[in-house]
């Protein structure tokens, strides 16, 4: 291991404390060996997944206890600078709320982690253990009653050892005070609950109440853990008299929660710095406040089964019979050269001990090539010509984003180029991102024959550039939430969106369909993740309808059993879409697909060849088609 390089370790916790070992098979039918909970160890802090990302130091010392195994993950050369910007952007994702004990947890974390870290994830048999228990007849029945008795000790804030939520120092307690309201009288505060906030939480407090100094921090932690669904008011009664007046406040600290939309009574009162009382009304306001989505009341096994990871395309393309293929000035560019032996490496040491070469290099080299300003040795070639010659490059470019590294850079070369764009006088198309180029490039259509002529760019091409857009998917930053439209070009998301509908139609190539559903299925899933996580949608209304068609028309047509190309990706696609979709656009959604008969596609589906493999799925979607949200 390099001098610069760091270990990285997985800490392995048994929640049960053996008591799964024991009562397992009896209770379930099938024997587990332990309720894992596990961390990340890298240099002198352990980070894990609970009530919210925590991080520890020294290792060892969370409420979790003992690990009951010590497994060496691999190693990482990344800076601290690096690594804690990633699990900056996890932090929304992994936030307290959005914990769930089956499906977003710990070991959900740290394999996300563990791979930006090292390129492989932590054992399968951990990440699949809750796959394992919803197999099971009595674990469907018992999941509630598992989640109850588990989130306490899951999502509980560390007391054992120094726990601060990641990426906030530990002084920074209070960090969430600038989104608490201070109302200095019962006027400003009419003002803010005049505008409904859905849930609100009265804190009143004095400057001289010594139990409110023990309770603040955990005041302004939930203000800040809950910024995007509760507000904070905190009143000082000592000069908001007619607040303590209106609410009868006879002592500090007290606690009210109020659910404006629904009237003006107050919800629960609490009195004194209890904590625990704090937390579980704030929780229960927040229940009432989003009531949970009616799907989640249906009984989905398969599809909350379908495993939430991407499918990528990581095959290498045959390097000798590439490079020979290429205009020499292509094939002996240092970036394009660097790339291969990249891939080579990495394919036989394994991404750990493959140090990235120079992306910028090969950001630039790229833009050459998709730009169409490379010498490809032609006098005035046409576009299909062009095109015809650099396709190699464009699948090359496909098998390096399958390292997260390189994803993740691309990932954030969007918004760099957005942000340069916003800011020069130039013309904005001219800085566009590699990632636009290749969605403009997506959605080129496909020559008659398939091949370099008149009216289209070969099929080739347009299949090595959806498998690279599917790819992308290898981050948890694509497509990226903060990137917002120019003038000259739709969001990313919607430009997904043509790029899927538009290949789907295409008769005349299947492979460029699967393709297609393959990144339907990505697309869908990250809709899935942040829908669940964050009640943010990243679809146009008029995308989710326009998606959820055609994959519901190319589902009927696909008939062929190819595996995750076809059919599978697609069912799985489109229940992702539909599960939880929210009321507004998902109305028209559900009545349409019902209307066209998607119901009786998926019933052929799930009565077909392909009933083994994907049926369960095809019949939780029509579940959810016919029962809407009733």
């Amino acid at each position: 291991m390099a001098m610069d390089e760091r270990e990285v370790i997985l800490y392995v916790y048994d929640l049960s404390q053996g008591l799964a070992r024991q009562f397992s098979t009896q209770f379930l039918g099938t024997y587990i060996e332990a309720v894992y909970h596990t961390s990340i160890v890298l240099s002198s802090n352990e980070y894990y997944y609970g009530h919210g990302l925590q991080v520890t130091s020294p290792p060892g010392t969370t409420h979790h206890g003992t690990p009951m195994d010590i497994i060496k993950l691999g190693s990482t050369s990344l800076p601290d600078a690096v690594v804690e910007e990633y699990l900056e952007s996890l932090k929304t994702i992994y936030s307290p709320e959005a914990y769930d004990l089956f499906m977003h947890n710990c070991n959900n974390f740290t394999n996300d982690f563990s791979v930006f870290l090292t390129g492989k994830g932590i054992p399968d048999y951990i990440v699949s253990l809750p796959r394992t228990v919803l197999e099971t007849p009595f674990g469907r029945m018992l999941r509630p009653q598992l989640e109850a008795a588990l989130r306490p000790v899951t999502n509980a804030p560390n007391v054992a050892g120094a726990t601060t939520p990641v990426g906030r120092p530990v002084a920074a307690a209070a960090g969430g005070a600038s989104k608490i309201k201070l109302p200095r009288n019962l006027t400003e505060l009419h003002k803010i609950l005049d505008a409904k906030p859905p849930a609100v939480l009265l804190y009143f407090t004095s400057p001289t109440c010594g139990p409110c100094r023990v309770i603040g921090p955990v005041v302004s932690q939930l203000a800040e853990t809950y910024s995007q669904k509760l507000t904070v008011v905190k009143v000082d009664v000592s000069v908001a008299h007619d607040i303590a007046s209106q609410y009868s406040i006879t002592a500090v600290p007290t606690f009210i929660t109020l659910t404006p939309p629904h009237g003006d009574e107050k919800l629960k009162t609490l009195s004194g710095a209890n904590e625990a009382g704090l937390r579980a009304m704030v929780d229960e306001v927040i229940r009432i406040a989003y009531p949970p989505h009616p799907h989640t009341s249906l009984s989905l096994p398969s599809l909350l089964a379908i495993k939430m990871t991407p499918v990528l395309h990581p095959t290498h393309p045959p390097f000798p019979k590439v490079l020979a293929k290429l205009p020499k000035s292509i094939s002996a560019a240092q970036p394009l050269t660097s790339m291969i032996t990249f891939l080579q490496h990495r394919a036989s040491k394994g991404e750990r001990e493959t140090p990235l070469p120079s992306l910028v290099s090969w950001a630039a080299f790229l833009r050459t090539i998709l730009t169409k300003q490379a010498d490809i040795e032609v006098e005035a070639p046409s576009d299909e010509v062009y095109y015809a010659k650099i396709f190699p490059v464009v699948d090359i470019f496909r098998a390096t984003l399958v390292d997260q590294r390189v994803s993740s850079y691309f990932t954030e070369e969007v918004q760099r180029h957005h942000n340069q764009a916003a800011s020069s006088a130039e013309n904005i198309g001219e800085a566009r991102s590699i990632v636009h180029l290749l969605l403009t490039l997506s959605t080129t259509p496909v020559s008659e024959d398939g091949k370099a002529g008149e009216g289209g760019i070969p099929y080739q091409l347009r299949l090595v550039t959806l498998q690279a857009l599917a790819n992308l998917f290898s981050t948890p930053l694509f497509p990226p939430s903060s990137q917002k439209p120019d003038p000259t070009t739709s969001s990313i998301p919607t430009l997904l969106t043509n790029s899927i509908t538009s290949s789907l139609l295409d008769s005349s190539h299947k492979s460029v369909r699967h393709a297609a559903a393959t990144l339907a299925f990505n697309l869908a899933l990250h809709v899935q993740k942040l829908r669940s996580t964050q009640a943010l949608e990243i679809l146009a209304p008029a995308d989710i309808l326009d998606l959820t068609l055609a994959i519901g028309e190319a589902i009927g047509r696909e008939t062929e059993e190819d595996g995750w190309g076809g059919v599978k990706a697609l069912v799985c696609a489109l229940g992702l879409l539909v599960y939880s979709v929210p009321r507004e656009e998902g109305e028209e959604v559900l009545e349409t697909l019902g209307a066209v008969g998607v119901a009786e596609t998926l019933r052929g589906v799930m009565g077909g060849k392909w009933k083994r493999e994907v049926g369960g799925v095809a019949g939780d979607v029509v579940r959810i088609v016919e029962t809407g949200f009733s």
